[in-house]
């Protein structure tokens, strides 16, 4: 405290930013810990062409079943991604508390957290209609979903 003012409220500030960096951090060492892992034993089982080969996808798979979900490694990677933008959305609200409703298109009140919400579930329905009209690959679904969240977060 110096002439009477405290540091008190940029000591927090930075605290909260220190505090989502390292949640952030975390999370994407944990992340790529375990893609590393995982490529690791691909290359070991299936040998250097491990990316396209069917016996790659066969060595991950081992450490994925013999659970009550039918686990492969695209489904571990969006369950994956849904973690990650949950801690990223705790981050944000650690840095920049309270994320301000606002009115968007839709006429709704929507906070980070209702954006993320609505663009998860676009998303989701996007990329079963995909799959359902168009088939595999999924990248052009991909792609609109990735739009649809786009506009979900400038306009919604």
């Amino acid at each position: 405290m110096t002439d009477g003012v405290s540091n008190a409220p940029t000591a927090a500030r930075y605290g909260n930013r220190r505090a989502a960096l390292v949640l952030v951090g975390v999370t994407l060492i944990a992340i790529l810990g375990i893609a590393a892992w995982l490529y690791i034993e691909a290359v070991a089982c299936a040998g250097e062409e491990a990316l396209t080969s069917r016996k790659a996808d066969q060595c991950i798979n081992k450490y994925l079943t013999g659970t009550w979900m039918a686990w492969t490694w695209q489904t571990m990677a969006f369950f994956v991604f849904i973690a990650f933008c949950i801690v990223l959305m705790g981050a944000l609200e650690l840095r920049r508390p309270g994320g301000a409703p606002r009115r968007g298109i839709l006429g709704l009140d929507t906070t980070r957290g209702d954006r993320l919400f609505i663009s998860i579930l676009g998303s989701i329905v996007i990329l079963l209609l995909w799959l359902g009209i168009m088939g595999t690959p999924l990248w052009g679904g991909l792609g609109i979903a990735a739009a649809w969240t786009a506009l979900v977060f400038w306009k919604v």
